[in-house]
């Protein structure tokens, strides 16, 4: 009897558990997904800045690790959403519309790098300028995510 109502405890308390871990690992993967790419853009604000000119082969390494981790970027942020429940999702849904428009723009700033790099002379100034701006609005959508945790009391 007395292991019946261990077991009893442990099917109510579980479930209640285990969407939080869930919640933190999916919050923990966008995170370091945003930050890779921050990793990788800012690196290639440093080679251009470093040599006033954008050799452009290693600025296409570049950007082909920006563009893999801008897709870890969208899929982990698709499953952060989906692991949302209603409660939590009226609670953080201004959050969730600020991320929507950094990955958004983050992936605007991409594809005119990734078109600036697709010139026969592409300026040092604007691949600078888009990695900037890529650098910047996943920066923002960290801090969002470092919002979206206290809101929900997740750590």
């Amino acid at each position: 009897m007395k292991h019946l109502k261990v077991h009893l405890i442990m099917l109510i308390v579980l479930p209640i558990i285990l969407p939080a871990q869930s919640l933190k690992e999916r919050l923990d993967e966008f995170d370091n997904s945003c930050r890779n790419v921050r990793g990788y853009a800012g690196a290639l604000k440093t080679e251009v800045e470093r040599e006033n000119v954008v050799i452009i082969d290693v600025a296409q390494k570049y950007v082909k690790k920006i563009g893999e981790c801008m897709t870890d970027v969208k899929q982990s942020y698709a499953k952060l959403k989906e692991s949302f429940t209603k409660g939590q999702l009226e609670l953080v849904k201004g959050n969730i519309a600020y991320l929507d428009e950094y990955c958004k723009r983050a992936d605007l700033h991409y594809k005119n790098l990734a078109e600036e790099l697709n010139k026969s002379n592409p300026r040092a100034d604007r691949v600078r300028e888009f990695s900037i701006a890529i650098y910047n609005e996943l920066r923002k959508a960290s801090q969002e995510v470092r919002l979206i945790r206290e809101k929900l009391g997740v750590k």
